[in-house]
């Protein structure tokens, strides 16, 4: 919008042809790239058509993504049979804890390292993520953990 203002008022000068081309040329690259941009986002929204099916694939799809903007990969280790004892509600809050740790864990500072582990036995899974980041009281390491019965 300041592109297309100055454009406007730089047509009253002397010079105002070859200024009032320039601006257009970088107004219609911004409208061109914002377009980009939002077309990225909605892809990125769009569930892959190679969606993992089991458990330990979309957790370890959400770490991976997690990977991406912590710039490490979170370490994964999953016990009992999670594929086998997770209905599907259980399994979709734990990939939202899942998703709210990570994301807890890329805003605090000095975070090297995140361990996930889900455990599974016939009557609970419990999700356990630790990371060794500073917390608002300056000490190191945080753990999250979410269990539900089964």
């Amino acid at each position: 919008m300041m592109l297309e203002s100055t454009r406007r008022r730089s047509s009253n000068a002397p010079t105002g042809e070859t200024v009032g081309d320039e601006l257009s040329r970088a107004v219609d690259e911004l409208n061109s790239t914002i377009q980009e941009v939002r077309t990225a986002i909605f892809a990125l929204q769009q569930p892959p058509t190679d969606a993992p099916t089991t458990f330990r694939g979309r957790v370890l799809r959400e770490t991976g993504g997690a990977a991406v903007l912590l710039g490490f990969q979170p370490s994964v280790h999953f016990a009992g049979p999670v594929d086998a004892l997770l209905p599907e509600p259980v399994a979709a809050d734990l990939l939202s804890a899942l998703r709210g740790a990570l994301a807890a864990a890329h805003r605090r500072s000095g975070v090297t390292s995140i361990d996930v582990e889900v455990d599974a036995v016939p009557t609970r899974v419990r999700l356990t993520v630790t990371d060794d980041g500073r917390t608002e009281s300056d000490t190191r390491g945080t753990t999250v953990t979410w269990e539900s019965p089964l």
